[in-house]
């Protein structure tokens, strides 16, 4: 058997590759190879002897291999910031902290090298709720029995400081490779501000009901939230306290009334948990918001007094079996000062009292939750259930079909073209970059015209070019991007193409390859994935076989 390549046709990529096998030629040229045995035998005396010609050669091959990259990263971020007069001495920190937070989600590089230490979101979506939630309490900063304003996304500092503006959209977007460096810093600073809650909050602190509401109630028709969870995304609540939860029970109103002997009413829920909403039912509801469908949507986040130097305190809900049992995480009332618990961590920016209800619910949610300690001087850790919820690294893609290949060749007879999600421009190349490449589309394939250094003259080819926009019939407008073939180096001493030299996608037969399958490799610096999150990709390609054998010269 022969293998050769053939040139292609200028064609569309199409919904339907076209295959054609031996066989199947075989039945579409036999039809026209009896015919002229039977006018033989219906026109001349003794045609007995005529033979049909010999079967064509050589069969040409064609294929189309699809596949999508994963979906993309999405993240929903709700920011739930505690108001209450104990806050005064975190509201100083609370500015660089969560600013260094978002830098972390959007462009984390720890160790300095440009490349993501970890696993990095591709969407986000931000906002700071209002902390209130109902309560029959005629104290300042508490909200009444309808909680009208609670669990709203701020469209307003509740703080007037310096540099901010006056209003603010609900919620703050961002898209990794859409939006650059000052799209990342507007965010920050705009999200900064809407966290200068200030301190002139109720002393009664509900923080589950009021992140419930803001996902329950408030994000309903005529929620002031709608439109802020995508169903495509993660959802994550982070609560910044020095306190405890103190969501009360329906059934028990006494919490809130003033004259009632259940002691000062910023001690009152942790003196009397009996009053509040059992942590289950939060549990419970959040869970049931996630729906059966996608069960492991749901991540908390929680910077909260645990004491600092207890490990069995800080990280992963399934991490902190031990945590309540420690001494500095009892409810002690402090002998010196009746008025006050024994703070469970003291810092010169922070003293707490044992956030008990935190870590219940964060035990009940597992590796999906993590608590980090407010007395901490930063909190980089606590939004790593966002981001550790996928790999890297996406699965081989393994081609239904394998691609022949002859001896020293490393690339088939193919092309790669990638479709993006949205509209967004190719990834720039700086070795050949756009401004040399002549428009190009699909239509132009497999043989666009070449890109061409202006000062040299010499052609290159750009990982990733312009194929221009379509439109296809949903109405939206994606990009194409022909994906460049990797240069590899046949090794005569392995017989096997040597790594790829450029960035760019690559064949590797079953043998050589790890997945043990005919796979398509992509190589990338920056994106370890190659395929651009949320995109789609087909590969064309062509070939012909001869069986007859003796080598024919390809057309």
């Amino acid at each position: 058997m022969r293998v050769g390549v053939v040139p292609w046709r200028k064609r569309r990529l199409d919904a339907d590759a076209t295959r054609r096998t031996p066989a199947a030629s075989a039945r579409l040229d036999r039809p026209s190879r009896l015919l002229p045995l039977v006018l033989c035998w219906l026109a001349v005396p003794g045609c007995d002897d005529f033979e049909p010609p010999d079967d064509p050669p050589c069969v040409h091959h064609e294929l189309a291999e699809r596949f999508h990259a994963r979906a993309r990263r999405r993240l929903d971020l709700l920011i739930w910031i505690d108001d209450s007069p104990s806050m005064i001495e975190e509201q100083g920190a609370l500015a660089v902290r969560i600013s260094a937070l978002l830098r972390d989600l959007m462009t984390p590089d720890f160790d300095g090298d440009t490349r993501p230490d970890r696993p990095l979101l591709d969407d986000l979506r931000v906002g700071v709720v209002a902390p209130g939630a109902p309560t029959t309490s005629p104290l300042p900063g508490c909200l009444g029995p309808d909680g009208a304003g609670g669990g709203c996304l701020l469209r307003s500092p509740p703080v007037a400081a310096p540099g901010c503006s006056a209003t603010y959209p609900p919620f703050q977007e961002w898209r990794w490779r859409r939006d650059g460096e000052d799209v990342v810093e507007r965010i920050v600073a705009d999200v900064t501000c809407l966290a200068s809650v200030g301190t002139a909050g109720c002393p009664f602190s509900q923080p589950f009901a009021s992140a419930l509401r803001a996902w329950t109630l408030e994000r309903g028709p005529g929620g002031c939230n709608r439109g802020f969870l995508r169903d495509d995304a993660m959802w994550m609540i982070l609560w910044i306290s020095d306190g405890d939860d103190g969501s009360a029970s329906a059934a028990h109103p006494e919490l809130f009334d003033p004259d009632a002997p259940l002691g000062p009413p910023e001690l009152r829920a942790a003196l009397h948990p009996e009053l509040l909403e059992p942590v289950e039912s939060f549990a419970s509801a959040l869970r049931a918001l996630a729906g059966p469908a996608h069960p492991d949507r749901i991540l908390l986040g929680m910077v909260v007094g645990v004491p600092l130097d207890v490990p069995a305190c800080q990280g992963s809900g399934d991490e902190l079996a031990q945590c309540l049992q420690h001494p500095a995480m009892a409810v002690t009332l402090d002998p010196a000062d009746p008025t006050r618990l024994i703070p469970s961590c003291s810092t010169s920016s922070a003293t707490t009292v044992p956030p008990r209800r935190f870590v219940e619910l964060a035990q009940r949610f597992g590796s999906a939750a993590y608590v980090e300690s407010i007395c901490k001087s930063d909190w980089n850790d606590v939004l790593s259930p966002a981001t550790s919820v996928l790999p890297m690294r996406r699965p081989a893609i393994c081609l239904h079909h394998e691609l022949p290949l002859a001896e020293g060749e490393c690339v088939p007879n193919c092309f790669l073209v990638e479709t993006f999600d949205d509209d967004r421009e190719c990834p720039e190349d700086e070795t050949c970059p756009a401004a040399w490449c002549p428009p190009a589309s699909a239509d132009d394939l497999p043989d666009p015209a070449p890109c061409t250094n202006p000062a040299t003259g010499a052609e290159c080819r750009p990982y990733k070019r312009d194929l221009g926009v379509v439109t296809e019939n949903d109405g939206i407008a994606r990009r194409q991007c022909l994906v460049r073939a990797a240069a590899r180096a046949w090794d005569p001493a392995t017989r096997r193409c040597g790594r790829p030299r450029e960035n760019g996608w690559f064949y590797d037969p079953p043998e050589p390859s790890e997945a043990h399958c005919a796979e398509l490799g992509i190589l990338d610096a920056v994106l370890s994935e190659g395929l651009e999150p949320g995109s789609r990709a087909e590969l064309r390609c062509a070939w012909t076989v001869c069986d007859d054998g003796d080598a024919h010269p390809t057309d």
